[in-house]
């Protein structure tokens, strides 16, 4: 089964920018722990310490953080309780992944489309990756899914 509707369902709402090329797993979590709306998210990476020392060592990226409420509403669907699909974790935060450095501030009302790093077709069937778009709508910053599922950035965290 694929789980390709639910993706969206957890977009973030909080963005963290990983600047250093020689981040680690640590740095990603102690960086992320110091929101206390991000503790879903630092729990998900703690018991997938491949996933998090991966994209802790990615640079030049940006980081929807999906916020406690956005991954808890994904988990009241059973799927990540469930053990789910083989990969679906990586999946899910790898479509958080903005390949590039993205600022609040340069994001425009004129829509930006930048690809993720979910580019698996079990999860995504979109030749060269999946994107999100991004762009400022009543004067916040939101990131449209590929379903359309609008979510708004509500903290930018450098």
């Amino acid at each position: 089964m694929q789980y390709k509707q639910f993706l969206g369902a957890a977009l973030a709402v909080v963005a963290a920018r990983a600047q250093e090329a020689n981040s680690t797993a640590g740095n990603l979590t102690t960086a992320l722990a110091g929101n206390q709306n991000l503790t879903g998210l630092v729990s998900l990476l703690q018991s997938n310490p491949d996933l998090a020392t991966a994209l802790g060592g990615a640079s030049n990226i940006t980081l929807l953080a999906p916020s406690n409420d956005a991954l808890g509403a994904l988990n009241s669907s059973g799927i990540l309780s469930s053990g789910g699909q083989e990969g679906l974790i990586q999946a899910l935060l790898n479509y958080h992944v903005l390949v590039g450095v993205f600022n609040s501030s340069s994001i425009t009302e004129t829509p930006a489309f930048p690809a993720t790093l979910l580019n698996d077709t079990v999860f995504a069937n979109v030749t060269g990756g999946q994107v999100v778009e991004v762009r400022v709508e009543d004067d916040e910053v939101v990131a449209i899914s590929g379903f359309k599922n609008n979510v708004t950035v509500t903290e930018a965290v450098s």
